[in-house]
């Protein structure tokens, strides 16, 4: 997996104020074709680190490709404190 380190955008819900955020879709900018919106198909794992002071929660997750049926792994952070979300790995 490569790091890419990006900003994006995610459409979540959350089951209670207690609990972690779930990503549905994700939308992040291309570098030729604009805006892209990726949606989440599974989440294979998640957990919370705490970073330099900061609580974040990092989800490993999986898109399938309807047309070749090949699957694409992802790794993102949400960083609870400043309420941002990260694509770290692809």
């Amino acid at each position: 997996m490569k790091i890419v380190n990006r900003d994006i955008d995610i459409v979540s819900f959350q089951k209670s104020t207690d609990d972690h955020p779930q990503p549905l879709k994700m939308r992040l900018l291309g570098e030729r074709e604009g805006f892209r919106i990726i949606k989440i198909d599974r989440i294979l794992n998640t957990f919370q680190e705490k970073r330099l002071g900061h609580s974040i929660w990092i989800f490993d997750c999986e898109t399938v490709d309807k047309l070749s049926g090949q699957g694409t792994y992802f790794q993102i952070h949400f960083n609870k404190d400043r309420c941002k979300w990260i694509l770290y790995k692809i």
